[in-house]
């Protein structure tokens, strides 16, 4: 008795995943139909970098809300923490100054102390031989220190 409810219950699996394989549809979808889909959605313009589009799109009274002087901005944010930041980053470490340095330049000023171990260990040319890991730079260009801000609500 159990042998054939076994057996009854291996056919109908058997019955049922058979139908349902045979009821499934192959779905192929080739990169001319995708871009084809793809195309109505794919909007290039860079949103984020118009800020000129806000001000068309906002009421007046709105946009004033959420857009604030820039400098009034910087001068309450230094207030705020303390200090100026390109007053402080200059103290800790003098002799490197904005400019663009080379890995040859790296034993010569304290770059060491600056960078963490992996990232001054990538401060080279690419190995010729032997394990080799992604991203070397060879170079890298320091920028004057800028006061970064936050909005006047969160300041």
């Amino acid at each position: 008795m159990k042998e054939a409810k076994v057996f009854f219950m291996v056919l109908f699996l058997a019955v049922v995943l058979g139908a349902s394989a045979g009821w499934a549809q192959k779905y192929e979808l080739s990169i001319k139909e995708l871009e084809k889909y793809k195309a109505p959605l794919d909007d290039p313009s860079p949103f984020y970098k118009n800020v000129e589009g806000f001000r068309k799109v906002m009421p007046p009274e709105a946009y004033k809300k959420v857009t604030y002087d820039v400098e009034t901005m910087k001068r309450v944010w230094a207030e705020t923490i303390g200090f100026r930041a390109p007053d402080v980053v200059g103290k800790v470490f003098p002799e490197i100054k904005p400019g663009k340095y080379t890995y040859k330049d790296k034993e010569k000023l304290p770059f060491a102390k600056m960078m963490w171990k992996h990232l001054y260990d990538r401060f080279n040319l690419p190995p010729k031989s032997g394990p080799r890991h992604v991203c070397y730079f060879t170079e890298i260009e320091i920028v004057p220190t800028r006061q970064y801000y936050h909005a006047l609500p969160a300041a």
